[in-house]
């Protein structure tokens, strides 16, 4: 296994650093595959993300976003929702 990041991957850190947040947050992202990588397997079992220009801009969206938009849309959008009061 590869213990360095390779073309347009990151440590998780460092890629925190470049987007401006916080490292917890970009961990539970990729804990929940909001991000693609892989964890090492070797301690400290650290992440390599993937993030290529267009991911990167992608993510700076997503991190641009208030707490909880991308959960309202879903329930806002889903087939059985009620209507909304505009």
């Amino acid at each position: 296994m590869l213990c360095e990041p390779g073309p347009e991957e990151w440590w998780l850190d460092d890629l925190a650093t470049k987007l401006g947040m916080p490292p917890i947050t970009l961990h539970a992202w990729a804990s929940k595959g909001w991000v693609q990588g892989r964890r090492l397997s070797v301690p400290p079992h650290r992440w390599i993300l993937h993030a290529d220009p267009d991911q990167l801009a992608a993510l700076r969206e997503r991190r641009a976003r208030p707490p909880g938009w991308y959960t309202h849309r879903y329930w806002q959008n889903a087939p059985d929702a009620p209507p909304a009061d505009d």
